[in-house]
């Protein structure tokens, strides 16, 4: 039934042979006489080609989620030295110097150290000793 649908609608439309691609289906909805059939063949290209735009879209996500783990493994973390002797940090009250050097741990080492996690959080949010 469905199939028929769109084939009827896809004539309705103006297409001028049946798409055998999503690609194709979207070249024969702008040939649409009114935006109505544009908007309904449109439509119809989405039910009939479901499944290759849901693969055109994993695919493209996979693809993002990659560069976004090649940006985040290639960035050098600061230490967190370099973190207190920013004038910034150091212009900031105690307790939201406390909050950043929670962040730090929490972005920088929490996703590094495992079940070793609450241990290690509170030696390094134990303030520093003096020398």
């Amino acid at each position: 039934m469905k199939i028929i649908l769109i084939a009827f609608m896809l004539l309705l439309a103006g297409c001028t042979r049946y798409p055998t691609s999503d690609f194709e289906c979207r070249i024969e909805a702008s040939k649409a006489p009114t935006g109505y059939g544009v908007s309904a063949t449109n439509k119809a290209c989405d039910e009939k080609f479901k499944d290759e735009i849901a693969a055109r879209k994993l695919a493209s996500d996979i693809v993002v989620r990659e560069k976004l783990d090649e940006i985040i493994s290639t960035a050098q973390a600061p230490t967190w030295a370099e973190v207190e002797a920013k004038p910034e940090f150091q212009r900031l009250n105690d307790e939201d110097k406390a909050y950043t050097k929670k962040a730090y741990f929490d972005h920088w080492v929490a996703p590094h150290v495992g079940g070793e996690r609450d241990a290690l959080f509170e030696q390094f949010m134990a303030p520093a000793k003096k020398k």
